[in-house]
């Protein structure tokens, strides 16, 4: 069994705490508004990656990407493709 690697980050708290609206989070860090908001509009957002815009936000927060209150590693233990493909050939 593989294990993918998946994120969960956790903003909404250092984002509301600033009392900003995402509109002027995403003016002052350049990160297009929709993802912003679709990184604090709940806490522990899923996702495959950490991408330069979500570090953006996550430094503009004042917060450290290393620390898991903040970006948790979940380890997905889930089939990957490339397995299914060869056990299906043999």
């Amino acid at each position: 069994m593989a294990q993918i690697p998946r994120f969960k980050v956790y903003l909404k708290d250092a984002h509301d705490a600033t009392g900003l609206s995402p509109y002027m989070v995403g003016k002052k860090t350049g990160v297009s508004t929709n993802t912003v908001a679709r990184y604090v509009s709940e806490n522990g957002i899923l996702t495959d990656r950490i991408e330069g815009v979500l570090l953006a936000l996550i430094n503009f927060y004042g917060l450290d990407w290393r620390d898991p209150k903040v970006v948790e590693i979940i380890e997905d233990t889930t089939e990957g493709q490339e397995e299914t493909l060869l056990a299906e050939a043999v």
